[in-house]
Parts: structure tokens; sequence; C-alpha cells
């Protein structure tokens, strides 16, 4: 902020140094200087905002990031902070936990323990301030709610009915809280059961049960994925190890170590005709021979020169060969290869085969030999006996793909898959993987054109392995552009049976034959407490239209041996056991009036007052405890009777039986507040030029005198005439007048906004009504923008003659005075030449003033200027021919020579076309000009 302040400075300094010096060479030189220190500044500034960046970011602002913009805002904030984290305190001072960013808590040696056990602390104890404002009945079904790792909304929601409104709105509050907190302070990439990264893999649909009802034909073609990838260069590999077998050639380099009797190193470079030279020995041939081979050659060269050594060779840099890749390639040309790339290295570097060639006759051509490639091979079992080493000048070929099957539905790798020559059924099985153990095999089928006139299908029972291996009318030959389907098999379970409600062990049960109600509730042992054992019910589903009917029994009397109870059990029956509180009305108590909690309560047998008192969160300060009422209905002969019961509280809550009754359902208790607890400490504040300004606090019927004599007093300096009093009952009435009018503005400006209204109308009445609805659009634009201030026009005198005058009224809770010091000018608004303030001058005119900033303009409407005086009160030439006792005369010939105060304003209006339209405007504009200046309406240029 001191930065931006020292810019602004700089800016202003330099602006005034232009003004002096005129149009000189050296405004250049201080243009630069200024350009260069303001840009510093803003940088610099800039560069703490972004190290201080983690500070300012409210918590709020985080919560609204997706998971992804979090990650990297918190990963821009941890490198800010990584090297700054062992000079921080162990906890931040007066940090929120989830301002503290995971990351600045974890994974971090040094103050992390002392670290993460403050926060946890300073969570804990957050976490129990606000539990502790929640009756004890209560904060245990919270805290159990907290600790669940999952949130069912429904259950949740019900649960939170149960509490009474005033606690429930504070319960939500708390678990969206804590919820938040233990959200921000989970890792971004943790994996929880809202946040699973991508989408489910066929397996776990089915395991979800989210098993299709269709097979789906998008099928994408087997192996061409394999090649998806971006290939990052073209550049040979030469720095790889070489094995025994590596083929020597123009280009290798090698160097060759000796040592024993003699110590000896010799690099060396294949060249073009195949030799190596060293010295001594002479050129050797080595094109061709293997790495092997080579270093038995030579250990025999150097056997004829020396001797007692050893021998070692180290390949350096291998040979680049050229290759040909073509053919049905996404990118076919030539690729400079390492020697040691094989025909899969060739066909990944130019992008692998397209979905039109083949995967399995790709074509190795080497002079007058050609070697065959099938990817399948490789893709299915991971071999690579048919990927052979590449020499330079071979030529990769890809032709055309052959024959292609595909197999849709419930397989292990559904896709399209090519094949040669003839495969069968059980072939193509292999090929995907099997049949997954959703699939349905007792109908396979075959969709398959024949003679490229018809499409027929096939349907095949492949159940036993054996008749596919077989039987070759079962494991039929596949045919180029045959569609194999596998149907899933029938997703609902058949044997079982469920049991729900008040039991211990929900869930389903499999269903046996003779199953009977006892075999699954054998017991009580086997409900809950609080079970309702007249009534229990089970939904069955009746054939062949699984309609659903509805079998009653009763458990009291299926325990007690009763076989009619005991009914027979049928597949998909559902069996529900209902609770007490199911099965009856619930019953409730209601307090009302000075209490924390009020609201509605679940009745508990035997529940007096005190109880209903204590949880509804104990008594405010505020409660009438000599009186309290406790409203009863009662129900007889289906007529409703209410009696009032009226308790001494504060005996009641001491425990005299007496006043601390027993409740009954549907009592309402009532505890009312102390008579004018609400008009106690009322307070008042005093601003200005009074001896001794603050709040005041007064009691009701206390009037402004004698609140002005407790603070001592007027000043010296005080100008009473320009006294502002506002009070807020004052406001909230203009607010709602300054609402009303906008809201009839706006409907006129929709009404006037109907063209049909334009054909009546001469070209002149047209443009001056779009001109009236411009200007109200502006009206109610600038209605909207203004403050209202609640102002009242008090005229306040020497304290001896102010007491019990019109103006010395009583106070209201808020109310405010404010005395300003005794002002030395008098401004002048609107259409003047010159608007401004001037010095005030004792015993001058409205003209004089007037004349001072060369009068009104061609726009003003002189007939309407009025004079706005400091204490509010508006005086107008349109106020009428009334007498004027500051100019011994009447309004209109004499307004000019109207006296003017200290602090005055006098205001000039625009002059407006007299059309219709425009004189409602103008009566609005003048109106709100008058409520503005009588009622504390402030509002940017609405006069001019």
């Amino acid at each position: 902020m001191l930065k931006i302040l020292l810019t602004i400075f700089l800016i202003q300094l330099y602006i005034d140094n232009l003004i002096f010096l005129g149009d000189t060479k050296l405004k250049k030189i201080i243009f630069k200087y200024f350009i260069v220190i303001i840009l510093f500044t803003l940088t610099s500034s800039f560069i703490v905002s972004a190290q201080n960046f983690n500070y300012k970011i409210p918590r709020e602002e985080l919560d609204k990031l997706t998971p992804e913009e979090r990650s990297k805002v918190e990963m821009f904030l941890r490198q800010q902070k990584e090297k700054e984290l062992y000079r921080k305190p162990a906890v931040p001072g007066k940090r929120e936990i989830y301002e503290v960013p995971y990351e600045e808590r974890k994974g971090y040696e040094g103050e992390r323990g002392r670290y993460e056990e403050e926060i946890k602390i300073q969570k804990e104890r957050s976490l129990e301030d606000e539990l502790e404002e929640i009756p004890l009945i209560y904060r245990i079904q919270v805290e159990k709610m907290l600790k669940k790792p999952e949130v069912d909304p429904q259950k949740e929601a019900e649960q939170l009915k149960k509490f009474p409104p005033a606690i429930r709105t504070k319960v939500e509050d708390i678990l969206r809280r804590q919820r938040k907190i233990k959200a921000y302070e989970r890792p971004v990439g943790e994996v929880t059961p809202e946040k699973i990264k991508g989408p489910r893999s066929k397996i776990e649909r089915l395991y979800a049960e989210k098993i299709p009802a269709e097979v789906t034909k998008d099928l994408r073609q087997f192996g061409y994925d394999f090649f998806n990838e971006e290939i990052s260069t073209f550049a040979p590999v030469t720095n790889v190890p070489a094995g025994p077998d590596y083929v020597i050639g123009p280009d290798d380099e090698f160097t060759i170590n000796i040592w024993g009797r003699f110590d000896a190193s010799y690099p060396v470079r294949v060249d073009r005709n195949g030799e190596i030279t060293i010295p001594k020995i002479g050129s050797l041939k080595v094109w061709g021979m293997t790495l092997e081979k080579m270093e038995k050659y030579l250990r025999r060269e150097f056997s004829k020169y020396y001797t007692d050594f050893k021998m070692n060779i180290v390949m350096d840099r291998l040979k680049a060969i050229k290759v040909f890749v073509v053919g049905e390639v996404k990118n076919p040309g030539s690729y400079t290869l390492s020697s040691l790339s094989t025909a899969l290295n060739a066909l990944y570097s130019a992008g692998g085969p397209t979905k039109d060639g083949s995967l399995r006759d790709i074509r190795i051509n080497r002079n007058s030999e050609s070697f065959k490639f099938d990817l399948y091979d490789f893709l299915l079992n991971g071999s690579k006996t048919q990927d052979i080493q590449l020499q330079s000048g071979d030529v990769v070929f890809v032709p055309i793909i052959k024959k292609t099957a595909a197999v849709a539905g419930f397989v292990k790798r559904p896709a399209i898959y090519e094949f040669e020559d003839k495969i069968t059924l059980y072939e193509l099985f292999q090929y995907c993987g099997g049949i997954s153990p959703y699939g349905m095999t007792k109908r396979v089928q075959v969709e398959r054109v024949i003679a490229h006139k018809q499409r027929i299908v096939l349907d095949v029972n492949i159940s036993k392995k054996e008749d596919l291996l077989e039987k070759p009318e079962i494991n039929i030959s596949v045919q180029d552009g045959d569609l194999v389907k596998v149907y899933p098999i029938y997703s609902k379970i058949e044997n079982i049976v469920y049991l729900e409600g008040n039991v211990k062990r929900p869930g389903g049960y499999e269903l046996k034959e003779g199953m009977r109600i006892k075999d699954i509730v054998t017991s009580y042992d086997d409900l809950l407490p609080e079970t309702y054992l007249k009534y229990a019910r089970i939904v069955r589903l009746k054939m062949p239209d699984y309609q659903e009917e509805q079998l009653s029994f009763n458990i009291k009397k299926l325990f007690e041996g009763s076989e009619e109870e005991n009914l027979l059990l049928r597949p998909l029956d559902r069996i529900t056991i209902f609770s007490k509180d199911e099965m009856k009305e619930k019953e409730n108590v209601t307090i009302n009036g000075e209490v924390r909690y009020p609201g509605e309560y679940e009745y508990i047998d035997k529940m007096r007052v005190a109880d209903l008192v204590y949880l509804a969160g104990n008594i405010l300060r505020s409660a009438y405890k000599l009186n309290a009422e406790v409203v009863r209905r009662e129900i007889k002969d289906d007529v409703i009777t209410q009696r009032s019961i009226y308790i001494n509280l504060a005996k009641a809550l001491a425990g005299d039986e007496k006043n601390n009754i027993f409740l009954k359902p549907d009592d309402t208790v009532f505890i009312r507040i102390i008579p004018e607890w609400e008009n106690a400490g009322m307070k008042i504040t005093l601003k200005g030029e009074v001896k001794f300004p603050g709040d005041y606090i007064f009691k009701k019927g206390e009037k402004l005198s004698s609140v002005l004599r407790r603070a001592g007093g007027y000043t010296d300096k005080a100008y009473l005439k320009g006294a502002i009093f506002t009070r807020k009952s004052v406001e909230k009435q203009i607010r709602s007048r300054l609402d009303e009018i906008i809201t009839n503005l706006e409907k006129d400006i929709l009404q006037s906004s109907i063209i049909a209204e334009y054909a009546t109308m001469s070209p002149e009445e047209a443009r001056a009504k779009e001109e009236s609805l411009k200007y109200k659009k502006e009206l109610v634009k600038k209605f909207k923008a203004a403050t209202v201030i609640g102002r009242m026009v008090v005229k306040l005198a020497p304290l001896d003659k102010f007491e019990n005058s019109p103006y010395d009224f009583e106070l209201e809770d808020g109310d405010t005075l404010e005395i300003p010091k005794y002002p030395s000018t008098v401004s002048l608004l609107g259409e003047v030449y010159t608007p401004q303030s001037i010095l005030y001058q004792k015993g001058k005119t409205v003209s004089y003033y007037l004349a001072q900033v060369g009068g009104p303009t061609n726009k003003a409407n002189k007939s309407e200027i009025y004079l706005v005086r400091a204490d509010g009160t508006t005086i107008s030439r349109l106020q009428g021919r009334s007498w004027n006792p500051d100019s011994f005369g009447w309004f209109t010939p004499s307004f000019m020579n109207i006296k003017v105060e200290p602090g005055d304003t006098i205001v000039v209006p625009t002059k407006l076309e007299k059309v219709d339209f425009l004189k409602m405007a103008d009566s609005i504009s003048r109106t709100v000009a008058n409520v503005a200046a009588t009622v504390g309406i402030v509002f940017g240029a609405i006069l001019r």
C-alpha cells in the first residue's frame, strides 16, 4: 500500500515539474527518470504481492476452484514457500487452519511435528467452541455425523429434520464448515469416493452391477493404438551397448585396450572400405565381422608382434543405418536409425501402420531376401522373435490390411481383428482374451455378409467348451467381415430375498427351498430396540407380470410359535420390520420467547418445564422470571379446548414441583421479555462541536436537550444552523419512498416504450418523448445509486432557548447528531458559469453570490432557482406568493434579495422544453432535489 501511495506521489511530482518547466528538453530526461522509478516501484510491489500470495487467498475463493485449478495454485504457493518454511513460527499468528495449504504441513522435516500438533490443537479447539453453542442432547448426534467418512445427503436431511429449526441452522453451518476444512486438508492428488481419477474400467462397471443391456458396435481395430504416442525425435541412438553378435561396419568407432608386457590404447574408426588402421600392425579389414569374431581376429594379429598381453575392445560410437519405411504407414519415407534398430523401431519412427495397413504381414526386404513380421505375435504374446535387426538399405513394407472380423459385447477385449487365411470361432475368441463371466454362452450371434448380397445371422451355443473344440458346426470358420456378438446374462439376482427396516442385519439373503420368515428373523435378538411387534409386511412380485402384492404378519405371534404368521418366502420378497417411531405420530412440545433456541421439540414422557427450557439452550438474560405461561390443548370427544397455566419461572428452574409442572404433548411454553428491556441501552452518537463528543446511552422519553447538556453543551466554534441530525427510522421511510418512485418510473418507462403509441404522434412529439424517456432512464440510474442518510431538519439554539422548543424532540435508538464548525463559504451548483464555493460575506443576498460566478447560463431555469439552507430547509421561487420575513416582501419579486448565510447552497436547475412529457420529468427532478436536500439523499450530479 505504501508503494502505491509512493507511486501516486511520484506521478503528481512529475506533472508538477512539467508545468513548472514548460516546453524544455529537460522534460524528456525527467520523463525517463520518473518512468524508471515508477516501474521499479510497481514491479517490486507486484513481486511482494506474489510472495505473499498465499496469505491473501480467502478460503471461499479456493473452494470455488476445480481440483485442477486448485492444484496449480497450490503448486505455485509450494514453490514460493518451500524455502521459507523453516523461518516461520510453528503456527502463523491468527491464521485459520484452512488458510494453511496442505503442502506446508506435510512432507517437511525439522519443525513439522510441532507444527502439525499445533494445527491439530487449533482445529479441535475451533470445533469444540462451535459445539458448545449446541445443547448437549444434540451435540453427540452432530459429532457422529462429522465422523462419518461418507455422506448420504438423503439420510442426513432426514436426521436434520429432527432438530429444532434454530438448532438445525447452526448444525448445518457447522457441518458445512468442518467438511470444507476436511476437504481442504486432504492432498490434491488423494483419491476419495467422491473423486476417482479417470473413468471406471469395464470390469469395475461390471462389479458395480452397471451391466449394459445392449451390445455396442462401437469397436476399434486392435493393435493400432500402440503407435499413437507422438515421436519426440528421429535422431539415431548411437551410444547404447553392443552385444557380441553386433556386425561391424563403416563409421563404427571403438577403442582397443592393451595391457600386460606393454600398455596401449588405440581409438579407431572403420572407414568406408571397412578397414581400420593400427600403428605398426597396419590396415585390417573388419567389415562384416561380429564383435566377438573381430576381437579374436585382432588378438591373433597383435600376437604376431607382441607377447604376454591382454586385450579388450570397447565400442564408442555405433554407426547409423538408413532404412526405408513404405506402404500403409502414417509417415512413409527414409529414416536414419541406430544400427541396433529393429523393424518395430522403424515402424514406430514412421508413426506406425495406418488402419488400412496390415499388422499381420509386414515385410522386411533385404537385397533378394524377404522376412515376415507378424505384429500380433508381439502384441498378443509379447514375443519379438520375428522382430529382426535391420541393416542399412533395408525396406520395411506394410501392405494393405487382410481379412477382418469383429468381436463385440461381453468379451475381455472387444475389437476388430485381422486374420490371414482361415480361423475358427475358438481362435477368434483367443484373440479377444475369451468370454467375460457376464457373457451368455448359450447364444453367441454371428452377423455375416453372404456373397456381397445380403446379411444373415447365425446363433451358436458354445456353453460346452468340448463342443466348441470338437464340433465343426459349433466351432464354425470365421469369414471376412463377420461380427461376433456375445450378449450379457440376465443381470438381476433371482434366488434372493431382502430384509430391511428395524433389524440388526439388513440386506439380501439366499433363498433356499422351503425357506420361511423365521429362517431369516429367528428371534428377538435379530431385531433392534423399539421394534413395532404388531405389524410387519412382505412386498412380493406376483407372477407373471411382476405386479406388487403385500402380505402382513405379526412378529409377536410369529415368535410365540404361530405357523400362520411364518409365511413361505418366494424369490425377490422384501421383508420390512418397522420401528415404533414409524408407526405412531410424533408428539412435540413448543417453547417460544426468551430462550436461546426457541422452536418445536420432541416430547418425552415425564418431561417438565425446566427440561424443555434447558433443551432449548436455557433462558436469555432478558427473560422475565416471575411469570411464564404454559398453553395446553386438550382433546375430548373430538373437541379441542385450550387453557393457560401461569407459573413462576425462577422457581420452576430451581426445582419447585408446583411451578416445574409436567408437560403434555402439544403444550406451548411462552417466556416473556422483561418490561422495557428493548428500550434499555438505547444510544445516540454526538459528533463535532460538542465539548464531549461520543456515544450516549439514554432512557425512553429523554429529549435531545438533555443529552446535549450531558455532553457539556456546544463549543465556541459550533455552527448550530449547520447541524445534521439523522435517524434510522427516517432513513428506512425515505428508502421505501425512493424505491416506490423508482418502481413507478420504471413502469412509466416500460409503458412509454410501446412502439404503437408513436404512430399517433407528430415527429416533434415523438422526438420529445424519446428525450423524456432517456431522461427518465438516467434519473432511475441515479436514484439507484443514491445513498439515503435519513436526515431530519433540526434548528438548534443555545440550550436555554432550545429546551422545550419544537425541535427538542424525544430521541430514538441509533440517532446521530453532528454539529460542524462555523463555515466560511457559500456554494453555487447547477447552471452557472463557474460552479464553486465563494467566501461568505455577511449581509449579502442571492443576487450578489450569483453575480460572483457569472450569473445563470442560457440553459438555466431562472424561475426555479432555490436556496438550500445549512440546516436542510429549502426556499424556492415556486413556493407561491407568501410573505418572506427575510426580505420584507413577496417570494417571487424579492427572492434575489434573500440574505444568504454561511454553509448555504444556491442551486440553479437546467431549463427543460415545455413538452408534456418533459414537464413531468422536470417536476420529478425538482421534487427529488428537494427531497435530497431535506431528508439527506446523496447522489452525484443529479441536479445538473
